[in-house]
C-alpha cells in the first residue's frame, strides 16, 4: 500500500480534523490529489463539496480514500 495512504488513513483514527467546509474539503482535495493527481481539479473540489453535504461528519482522508476506490458513496 502506499505509505502516504497508509498516513491518510492513520491519521483518520488519531488525528481530529477541521470540522468547517472549507477545511474539510481541502483536506479531501489534498488526499484524492496524492490518489490520482491526474483528475480535473474543478471535478474533484466539486466531488468534494458533495462529499461535505453527505459525509462532513467523517474524516475528509478516509471519504476520499474510500470514494477513490469505490466511487461515490451518496450514488444509490
Amino acid at each position: 500500500m502506499n505509505d502516504s495512504i497508509e498516513t491518510d488513513l492513520l491519521a483518520t483514527c488519531l488525528v481530529p480534523f477541521a470540522r468547517d467546509e472549507a477545511a474539510w474539503v481541502d483536506c479531501y482535495v489534498s488526499a484524492r490529489a496524492r490518489l490520482a493527481p491526474t483528475l480535473d481539479p474543478a471535478s474533484v473540489v466539486g466531488a468534494a463539496r458533495v462529499a461535505w453535504v453527505a459525509h462532513g461528519w467523517a474524516h475528509p482522508a478516509a471519504v476520499a480514500h474510500l470514494e477513490h476506490e469505490l466511487g461515490p458513496l451518496d450514488a444509490g
